[in-house]
């Protein structure tokens, strides 16, 4: 092997080196889609935080405020909460897919004639917190 042949690589060589590089705008891109996804899925888990937090610490106005549509928990029923439990469930797959996370609520109230428990299930989504219609009992 000549000098010249060791100088300048051959065509392999230079097709294996092409497979590293990289521009500055698929970089950028990259960068972007992270964060994208980032937001996808913190978000959602932050505000469910916070509406946890505020349920547990019986901030009912605070608990209010994260929550959108027509639907507000608690409720007017709020002042007869003898115990609030909130907590978020286990984050699955659909969750990662939607976007979104779930949170069960348990509540003890006393009615008059005794102490009467229940809850519901709420989900956190990119906006805010939505209220199930339908509460478990």
């Amino acid at each position: 092997m000549n000098i010249e042949e060791r100088l300048m690589p051959n065509r392999h060589s230079r097709a294996r080196k092409r497979w590293f590089r990289f521009s500055l705008r698929s970089l950028l891109l990259l960068i972007f889609i992270f964060a994208v996804l980032a937001v996808w899925l913190s978000r959602p888990t932050r505000i469910a935080t916070n509406y946890v937090n505020a349920l547990n610490s019986k901030d009912y106005a605070r608990a209010n405020e994260l929550c959108i549509g027509k639907s507000k928990s608690p409720g007017k029923i709020k002042q007869q909460f003898n115990y609030v439990n909130a907590q978020l469930i286990p984050i699955t797959l659909e969750d990662l897919w939607t976007g979104s996370r779930r949170i069960s609520v348990h509540v003890d109230l006393w009615t008059g004639n005794g102490i009467a428990g229940g809850g519901w299930t709420c989900t956190a989504t990119l906006r805010g917190i939505v209220v199930d219609p339908i509460p478990m009992m």
